[in-house]
C-alpha cells in the first residue's frame, strides 16, 4: 500500500513543527521533542489528519540525528484512527545545507520506519509497517517548519 501525504494537486504536505523542549543529553548532543500536525490523503484512510510526536537525539556539531522514539496517529474523515510508533535509531534526519537568510534549515529524512500498533473503528487491531521519507525546512529562529513526505507500506485490518 502506498501512503502519501498530499494536497490533491501538489502531492505535498506542509506541517507546522514546534520544538517543545530541548533536554541536554550526552556531551555534544541534545534531545529535541517535536510535535507535528498535518493532513494528507492515503489509500486506506482517504483524507486524513495527522498528529505525531517524537524525541530525536541531535548532534550539535552538524545538527544531524537519528529518528528517535515517537508515535503517530492518522485520523480518517469519519474519525477512525490508525496508530503507529517509530522504530528508533534506524533512520536519520540531517540538514542538506546551512540555514538561509530567513533561518530555514533544509534537510532530508531517510526511510524512517514505523510499526502499526492498532487503531480505532475499522483500524482496531490493525498491523503492519510503513516508511516515511522526504524533505524538511526547519526555521532555527522560530522553531517552526514544513515537511514534504511520502509514507509507503502495508497495513492489515
Amino acid at each position: 500500500m502506498r501512503r502519501q501525504h498530499a494536497h490533491a494537486a501538489t502531492r505535498q504536505e506542509e506541517r507546522d513543527e514546534e520544538v517543545q523542549e530541548a533536554d541536554r543529553g550526552t556531551p555534544g548532543e541534545t534531545h529535541c521533542s517535536f510535535a507535528l500536525e498535518g493532513s494528507g490523503h492515503a489509500t486506506h484512510l482517504g483524507a486524513y489528519t495527522e498528529e505525531a510526536n517524537w524525541l530525536n537525539p541531535v548532534d550539535l556539531a552538524d545538527l544531524c540525528g537519528e529518528i528517535g522514539s515517537g508515535d503517530v496517529v492518522l485520523t480518517a474523515a469519519n474519525g477512525d484512527e490508525l496508530h503507529a510508533e517509530s522504530v528508533a535509531g534506524v533512520a536519520s534526519i540531517c540538514p542538506t545545507g546551512p540555514p538561509d537568510e530567513d533561518g530555514v534549515l533544509p534537510g532530508v529524512i531517510v526511510d524512517a520506519p514505523f510499526i502499526v500498533t492498532g487503531g480505532t473503528g475499522r483500524f482496531e487491531g490493525a498491523e503492519g509497517a510503513f516508511v516515511r521519507s522526504g524533505t524538511f525546512g526547519f526555521n532555527v529562529v522560530t522553531a517552526e517548519g514544513t515537511f514534504d513526505v511520502t509514507y509507503e507500506g502495508t497495513i492489515t485490518y
